[in-house]
């Protein structure tokens, strides 16, 4: 689920430097509106944090992660964000992807 956000001149406010590919692919003018957009992601095993990974480096506003269940040994196979330490805290796996999703663009909210 994308929902864009109130934001004026949107484009005056993109790093051509870091998104030149996208811009390149996409032009400016739909760079500008996906840069404003609250994205959902309601699932982090594999698939999940994937499409996380991808949406981030993309560029929205705000990446809003949910998978209250803990990590288990076998997400370890599939999603990259995790470690045993996860795993033995029983930390949630949309808590768990946080930080490290977070980490891959700094323009992007992961909440």
């Amino acid at each position: 689920m994308a929902t864009p956000q109130e934001s004026s001149g949107a484009a005056a406010h993109i790093d051509t430097d870091l998104y030149s590919r996208q811009i390149g692919a996409f032009g400016l003018e739909t760079m500008g509106k996906l840069i404003t957009l609250r994205v959902l992601i309601s699932g982090m095993r594999g698939v999940g944090a994937e499409c996380a990974k991808n949406l981030i480096l993309a560029g929205p506003n705000t990446v809003v992660l949910h998978d209250p269940a803990p990590c288990e040994m076998r997400d370890l196979g599939s999603n990259f964000c995790l470690t045993e330490e996860h795993v033995k805290k029983g930390v949630s796996r949309a808590e768990a992807s946080k930080n490290y999703l977070a980490e891959l663009n700094q323009y992007v909210t992961v909440d």
